[in-house]
């Protein structure tokens, strides 16, 4: 029975494990994502940033390809009617791979730019 239970605890604490995302943030005065360090490669991640208040909808994009030709991943956060953070919070569970070049870009009518490249770690 002891077994049992460690091996139900081992694989429900590795479950969770994987449901983690890192945390990327985006400053618009500087106009650099995760403070100049490189994006989380191979794992998911939160696009997270100032935005504000007249600022509903937010949109990421992570595109292939600097050129933006394909599209991989569009994610949105909106703001409820109850939501008066000043922050965006944008899930994005493409894992992007070290050895590939990528591009994200943003809509919103905040200060966020228009496109910014990704660097892996």
């Amino acid at each position: 029975m002891l077994k049992n239970l460690i091996t139900l605890y081992t694989l429900l604490f590795a479950v969770l494990l994987q449901g983690q995302y890192a945390t990327v943030t985006f400053d618009p005065e500087r106009n650099t994502l995760n403070e100049g360090q490189p994006i989380p490669a191979e794992t998911a991640w939160h696009l997270t940033g100032p935005v504000g208040d007249n600022i509903h909808l937010a949109e990421a994009r992570v595109y292939e390809r600097a050129d933006m030709k394909r599209l991989l991943q569009t994610s949105q956060w909106k703001r409820s009617e109850w939501n008066s953070d000043g922050r965006f919070l944008i899930p994005i569970d493409m894992k992007l791979q070290r050895s590939t070049p990528w591009c994200w870009s943003s809509t919103s009518r905040s200060a966020i730019p228009p496109q910014l490249p990704l660097r892996l770690r």
